[in-house]
């Protein structure tokens, strides 16, 4: 999900896309072209690793909310679903909905598909209990 605005989770130093940036924590930042925009420069793209890491999006209407759904999706998203590489792999396993098991230096590893990050906090917390072994997944 892309917003217009992004906030600093904390102080980002880091060599940016137009130079070095030092961005205080809280700083909200425009988005444009898919670029986050800091006093008239790109930092980093919208999408990038850099972007997960350092900033969450910002909704002015209701930023405590969208702060909460991000890092609960950023807690699913570092987590894998319960269960051997065997049962992950079944096609029929309700966890393929949203990843899948790909290979990784000879051993397997789950990759979540990207659009877990647009996930409602209702949904995502759901899948991060399931995780936890509180609940199963719903097919």
């Amino acid at each position: 999900m892309e917003y217009g605005q992004y906030i600093a989770k904390k102080r980002v130093r880091m060599p940016g896309i137009c130079g070095p940036v030092n961005i205080p924590w809280g700083t909200v930042l425009a988005a444009a072209d898919g670029f986050l925009i800091h006093e008239g420069r790109a930092v980093c793209a919208i999408r990038s690793e850099n972007a997960k890491k350092h900033f969450w999006g910002y909704d002015p209407k209701n930023p405590r909310a969208e702060i909460k759904r991000q890092k609960t999706v950023a807690a699913l998203m570092a987590a894998a679903p319960p269960g051997s590489g065997d049962a992950l792999a079944d096609p029929a396993n309700p966890w393929r909905k949203y990843g899948s098991l790909e290979p990784d230096c000879g051993a397997w590893r789950w990759v979540w598909k990207t659009e877990v990050e647009d996930l409602p906090l209702v949904t995502a917390g759901h899948l991060l209990t399931c995780i936890r072994g509180l609940l199963e997944p719903a097919v």
